[in-house]
């Protein structure tokens, strides 16, 4: 996403970055697809658009309430995956369950984020709850519903560490 944000001469937001849009290669490394959305702009220029596009949970607050996507709102989509990914949950609430950020940010706020992992991959006892709460808080980051406070995706490299 460094790339289509910063790396050509003009910038793609992809407008869809969720899971099933995340492909893995041989190596496991992700590879983004499905650039059915995607728009192509000049940089410094922000697309308005006439219609909201992209999926429920993954839609930056402000796409859905100005129509207007930008880097931002495509490193909203990331932080998504992020949480769904680590939490092994979908981003929407199932069966009157709470969104996942809503539910990441309250286990934060009470001084339990690690509880937010995947009970799978909590049950291994196979991971290193350091990393886990950094991710996570990549995560939450990537999410904050001021886009000003979202980091670049290059600043979400440098915020993960080795994540």
């Amino acid at each position: 996403m460094v790339y289509l944000h910063e790396g050509w001469e003009q910038r793609v937001l992809h407008r869809d970055i969720k899971a099933s849009n995340v492909m893995l290669d041989g190596d496991m490394i992700g590879r983004l697809g499905d650039f059915g959305l995607a728009r192509v702009h000049s940089h410094g220029w922000a697309g308005a658009t006439t219609s909201v596009v992209g999926t429920v949970g993954y839609m930056a607050p402000e796409v859905v309430r100005e129509g207007r996507a930008t880097d931002k709102t495509d490193v909203f989509g990331f932080g998504v995956l992020v949480l769904e990914v680590v939490c092994g949950r979908r981003p929407i609430g199932e069966d009157g369950s709470q969104p996942l950020i809503e539910w990441v940010l309250g286990l934060m706020e009470g001084g339990d984020l690690v509880s937010a992992l995947d009970p799978w991959i909590r049950r291994t006892r196979e991971y290193d709850e350091e990393e886990v709460t950094r991710v996570l808080k990549v995560g939450l980051l990537c999410t904050c519903t001021d886009p000003m406070t979202r980091p670049s995706m290059r600043g979400s490299e440098s915020a993960g560490g080795d994540a």
